[in-house]
């Protein structure tokens, strides 16, 4: 697999010995990928195989105030390219963006008038970045960039070579060569990549009285743990610590138990949904508006799938009529924040923002700016 050619690849590149060895490596991603590919996606994979090839190191590289700014019109003022390279870019993502698309569909293509939409949903919801915009992948909208190339050795999803859910926002690496994608990929497997995410979590926990009278001492601001839960089966590791805590403009006591908290959260595994299960089931607080992780319930997922469809219907229905959109389940610290503007579905955003990345190995570090929709107090706490 993708992973294995990886590993065998990054070990034989650390010694020139072995250049002849890592070359035949790459060559075999790229019949995998080929292998993989229909025959559309083949000529497609083969066409950027020679345009790459034939440019040279500054060719490759993008005018990134000039890209920035016709991906802002398009996505909304969230996303951010933070750091090029020849051969690797590395971008905020806005929540609710879907890295790629796993099914290629008419819904997710890329056309003239779906860019005249999309511009003119961000022109009405102004600067907050609260528009319901075109299902355009993030992948996608790179490679309807001119100038920008990615990798080919994943043909489903090009230059991705880690995870970040539809409703995350932050960091997100892209390789645009197939020998950074092999060496990237081979880093975050082995953990020498450090991502760091921010979560804003209600102040006190839904379970039980007594087990949330514990978890309240612990959680005070400035307090830090580590959080050892099995996600999925499979171990998994995290740290966190409070950084910020947020009254209501009634309960300022610092007696009182605070409305909002936001956790620095760190991950030294990489498991899906690690950062939201850690929050909701190790500490007992689910990240605001996440909506799989969030409902206390016990019913069977069926009976949650059922209930969320409902739901949905009978909420579009509300907003057809008065043509506003409730907040369910939230603080009046957040939901007045937040009132009025045009959120995507609940599925699609919620607070958790992957706030920084590095790989030390390629000397590389970067922070994302807080998406432009999370609540000014918060926004406010990351600026000072």
């Amino acid at each position: 697999d993708i992973v294995t050619l990886s590993l065998v690849y990054y070990s034989l590149t650390q010694s020139k010995e072995h250049e002849s060895e890592s070359q035949i490596i790459l060559e075999r991603a790229q019949r995998r990928a080929k292998k993989m590919a229909g025959s559309q996606l083949r000529k497609a994979l083969a066409a950027e195989r020679r345009k790459g090839s034939s440019k040279s190191n500054t060719d490759n590289m993008m005018d990134v105030n000039e890209v920035t700014t016709q991906l802002q019109s398009l996505y909304g003022p969230d996303i951010h390219i933070l750091h090029e390279t020849n051969d690797i870019i590395i971008l905020s993502k806005p929540a609710g963006m879907v890295l790629y698309h796993s099914k290629k569909t008419s819904a997710g293509k890329i056309t003239a008038s779906r860019k005249k939409k999309s511009r003119a949903a961000n022109n009405a919801s102004g600067s907050k970045g609260g528009a319901k915009q075109v299902d355009i992948s993030l992948v996608d909208a790179l490679l309807d960039v001119p100038n920008c190339g990615l990798s080919t050795v994943n043909p489903t999803a090009r230059g991705i070579v880690h995870r970040l859910d539809r409703g995350t926002s932050g960091t997100i690496v892209l390789a645009k060569t197939d020998e950074i994608h092999l060496k990237l990929v081979a880093l975050f497997f082995l953990r020498r990549v450090k991502k760091t995410y921010l979560a804003l979590v209600p102040g006190c926990d839904g379970s039980d009285e007594e087990e949330s009278d514990i978890k309240k001492q612990l959680l005070t601001m400035g307090s830090t743990g580590v959080i050892d839960a099995p996600v999925n089966g499979r171990p998994a590791r995290s740290t966190y610590k409070v950084v910020g805590e947020y009254h209501g403009s009634e309960s300022q006591s610092s007696s009182v138990l605070p409305e909002a908290l936001l956790l620095e959260m760190q991950t030294f595994t990489g498991r899906k949904h690690q950062v939201r299960v850690h929050c909701a089931a190790g500490l007992g607080r689910p990240i605001f508006l996440d909506p799989k992780y969030s409902s206390s319930s016990k019913k069977s997922t069926e009976d949650k799938k059922t209930k969320q469809k409902e739901k949905r219907k009978k909420t579009k229905k509300q907003h057809q009529s008065n043509g506003e959109r409730s907040i369910p389940n939230l603080p009046k610290l957040i939901s007045d924040q937040l009132e009025g503007m045009n959120l995507f579905g609940d599925e699609e955003r919620f607070f958790l923002h992957a706030t920084s990345l590095s790989i030390p190995e390629l000397g590389i570090s970067v922070d994302a700016p807080l998406p432009s929709w999370w609540i000014d107090d918060v926004r406010e706490t990351q600026l000072n």
